[in-house]
């Protein structure tokens, strides 16, 4: 067993919130909600040394895992990022400016993710958007159209839990459980446009790419929610107006799209616990369609949806 680690005291103080936990920082993390800071850190990112590890045991060329737990993700030029064995240290090398986007935008990211694995939670590549009494979880491939999807039915009224990756979890008996994570959702500016939201004001993801985070801070739900329904976007084909039924063997091909990084799930160790967390989400009601193009598109969508979530 893992024995957690006394954190560190840190040279500065930003205090937010993640997935329900509280989180403690050294650099600015202004996409994330404000924790009140009452109570103690369960996770606390920190500038230091992150330095490569010895004892590896499985490694890419971006990300080492080490025979003691530790994981570290290298981006030339950006930053090293070190994940402690329990998740709840991360150690920052920044390679760049502190506060660039693109620190942030793998942190938030990969670095979360592996974090939150340690903590026993379920990534999945998805939005999450509520619909009756739980959320149902959009994903698909990235490129698919998931942020999209959720910035369209946000303009129709839906409230957020995340967007990209939903964090999942599945220590109880009952349905798995969304966590609320981002109010933001990243949008290309091709769909900016078709939405017709300037970007002005809208910081990049990163770097001089044409994505931007748009605030949606009226429609984030902060409450984690039952997970009622998967849906997988097919890229290559357009929305018929159909939510086609998928069959639990059918959501089985579509897995290496709905987990988040299970590639790195592999290297920690964690292949068995993948397929035991897979198996938990193949009773859910699943279901396919194909690329929304317009907001046109989205009366009937919603109108299942909504049946499938009473």
């Amino acid at each position: 067993m893992i024995r957690p680690q006394p954190l560190p005291i840190l040279k500065e103080m930003h205090r937010h919130s993640y997935a329900l936990r509280r989180l403690s920082s050294e650099i600015a993390l202004p996409d994330l909600p404000a924790w009140d800071g009452v109570g103690d850190s369960d996770l606390v990112i920190r500038l230091g040394a992150a330095p490569p590890l010895q004892d590896i045991i499985a490694k890419t060329s971006a990300l080492q895992v080490g025979q003691d737990g530790h994981c570290r993700l290298h981006i030339a030029g950006t930053a090293a990022w070190l994940i402690a064995p329990d998740g709840r240290t991360i150690t920052i090398e920044p390679e760049t400016d502190r506060d660039a986007p693109a620190i942030r935008a793998f942190l938030y990211g990969t670095v979360f993710a592996i974090a939150a694995m340690r903590w026993g939670l379920f990534p999945l590549h998805a939005a999450c958007l509520r619909f009756g009494s739980g959320v149902v979880a959009f994903s698909g491939r990235s490129g698919a159209g998931k942020s999209t999807l959720a910035a369209m039915l946000i303009n129709r009224g839906r409230a957020m839990l995340a967007d990209d990756v939903t964090l999942l979890d599945l220590s109880g008996e009952g349905a798995p459980i969304a966590l609320p994570s981002f109010p933001r959702v990243k949008l290309w500016q091709d769909a900016l446009d078709r939405m017709q939201i300037d970007a002005t004001g809208l910081e990049r993801v990163t770097g001089n790419i044409e994505k931007f985070k748009l605030p949606v801070t009226d429609a984030f739900c902060g409450q984690p929610l039952p997970l009622h329904a998967i849906v997988m976007i097919d890229p290559e084909q357009a929305h018929d107006g159909r939510l086609t039924r998928l069959r639990p063997t059918d959501l089985l091909p579509w897995s290496k799209d709905l987990i988040y990084r299970p590639g790195a799930m592999r290297r920690m160790g964690l292949t068995h616990w993948q397929m035991q967390h897979m198996m938990r989400l193949l009773p859910l009601p699943a279901y396919r369609i194909g690329r929304v193009a317009g907001p046109d598109q989205l009366d009937g969508l919603v109108a299942q949806l909504e049946d499938v979530c009473i």
